[in-house]
């Protein structure tokens, strides 16, 4: 591992967050479960029930949800080096060609098979 003076070193500018959502089988869209409330309210982190915390978080959010549900695997990337500071880099030789790129996106969604 090289030290952030030495020009030839590289950088990873990414925070990787992997986890599993749930998602309507039927309407092919995520599901905003109720995450929290009291016990007896329907949501998951007190009463454990993902069908019904799904029903009343897309109820909540006003979108269908057909009762039918599975779960996905996702990784999600996000960038932890702000715009200005890519630039920065950039322009001391270690942005575009390298592993940083001034104009990436913060961040960004790749399903995981």
């Amino acid at each position: 591992m090289r030290p952030s003076s030495d020009a030839a070193s590289k950088i990873w500018p990414f925070k990787l967050h992997e986890g599993n959502q749930p998602y309507d089988v039927v309407n092919k869209t995520l599901i905003q479960p109720k995450t929290y409330g009291p016990k007896g309210s329907g949501a998951y982190w007190s009463d454990y029930d993902w069908e019904k915390a799904s029903r009343l978080g897309m109820k909540y959010a006003g979108l269908p949800f057909s009762g039918k549900s599975k779960v996905a695997r996702y990784e999600l990337r996000k960038n932890s080096v702000t715009i200005r500071k890519m630039k920065e880099l950039a322009n001391a030789g270690k942005g575009p060609g390298t592993f940083i790129d001034a104009n990436l996106k913060d961040r960004f969604l790749r399903k995981v098979r």
